[in-house]
């Protein structure tokens, strides 16, 4: 949603195995050449896809890494989106509660900073590679929610990948 925001394009929802007639409709309405699928399969079926214009879908094994690979293409470019993302500031929430990383989408547009996912007890892999990787140029890490959504493991897992980062 903040890639989404930062460059103007619509997001629109459909069901897991079929494209709702709203989400067909919308997108011949907006004449769209062009979609990107974020989700892998299990979250929206290749029968789905298909009937999608031009889709490139935008996943990874999981949530966690789907969101590291949505953050990747906001501070890199990629699937027809130029970079967009500053490249010193993420924000993390929980991938299994997510009042706090919808709410926080707004936050991450505006702070131009792409939003990573993580369990609510351990920080993910997935995106403690990515603090790791890009750590040394972090100015802010925020996280969204309390210490029962995020715990306090979680913030000494940023604070360890940043710190690894800038060693």
């Amino acid at each position: 949603a903040p890639l989404a925001a930062a460059r103007g394009l619509p997001i629109l929802l459909t069901q897991a195995s079929t494209v709702p007639s709203a989400t067909a409709l919308a997108l011949a309405s907006l004449e769209t050449s062009e979609t990107i699928v974020v989700g892998g399969p299990n979250a929206i079926a290749e029968e789905a896809v298909e009937t999608l214009p031009a889709p490139q879908r935008l996943a990874g094994p999981d949530r966690y890494a789907t969101a590291r690979r949505a953050a990747v293409v906001g501070l890199d470019g990629g699937y027809g989106i130029p970079p967009t993302y500053r490249k010193d500031r993420f924000i993390v929430a929980s991938g299994q509660v997510f009042p706090d990383a919808l709410a926080g989408g707004v936050f991450a547009a505006r702070a131009r900073g792409p939003v990573l996912l993580t369990q609510s007890d351990t920080l993910s892999a997935a995106t403690s590679s990515l603090i790791g990787a890009r750590g040394d140029s972090l100015v802010g890490c925020y996280l969204l929610g309390g210490t029962v959504t995020l715990s306090p493991t979680v913030a000494a897992g940023v604070d360890e990948a940043i710190r690894s980062a800038q060693e």
